[in-house]
């Protein structure tokens, strides 16, 4: 399935009150967030999903990163707000970089840029311009005891490492 934000809830919840829930696997496309999963409970258990981080991906940047997004804003940390601090840094290492808020020279300095965050290095390719970094499967479940009152979770099953994705530099 290719579902993301609230269908995601009210497929599993379908999925599951037609007795799906056992016989197939859901697979998404894109990381549920964490109050969608909230929504549906325990008929969110079991999604496998790909993403670039989970709340389980632990590191020190991303448990500092983590608490810092919990504390601010008190909602649990999504791959989508992490996601754009991400760009957003980028962004403003680009723009440092290129001592500029002229689009062609940030286009410029984005090429071959890095930047170590919640979920590693990310790199922007000079090559292609794409973004290279790590990358984690996922299924959820019930979550552990966690600071942010999490009930359902997205448990990191297995960390692709960015030299195995996408096409070789």
């Amino acid at each position: 399935m290719a579902f993301i934000t609230n269908v995601i809830p009210v497929f599993a919840k379908q999925a599951s009150d037609f007795g799906l829930q056992g016989k197939v696997k859901l697979i998404s496309a894109a990381a549920p967030g964490p109050l969608e999963l909230a929504a549906g409970g325990a008929a969110c258990h079991g999604i496998f999903g790909v993403s670039d981080w989970s709340w389980d991906v632990n590191n020190p940047t991303s448990d500092d990163w983590e608490m810092r997004f919990w504390n601010t804003y008190k909602t649990i940390p999504s791959d989508a707000a992490v996601h754009s601090y991400v760009g957003a840094m980028n962004l403003f290492n680009a723009i440092d970089k290129a001592g500029s808020t002229d689009a062609k020279a940030i286009a410029a300095a984005l090429k071959g840029i890095s930047y170590d965050g919640p979920y590693g290095t990310v790199r922007i390719s000079a090559k292609d311009n794409c973004m290279r970094n790590d990358a984690v499967l996922t299924e959820t479940m019930a979550a552990p005891d966690n600071p942010f009152g999490a009930k359902v979770y997205m448990k990191v099953l297995h960390t692709f490492p960015a030299a195995e994705l996408g096409p070789p530099e």
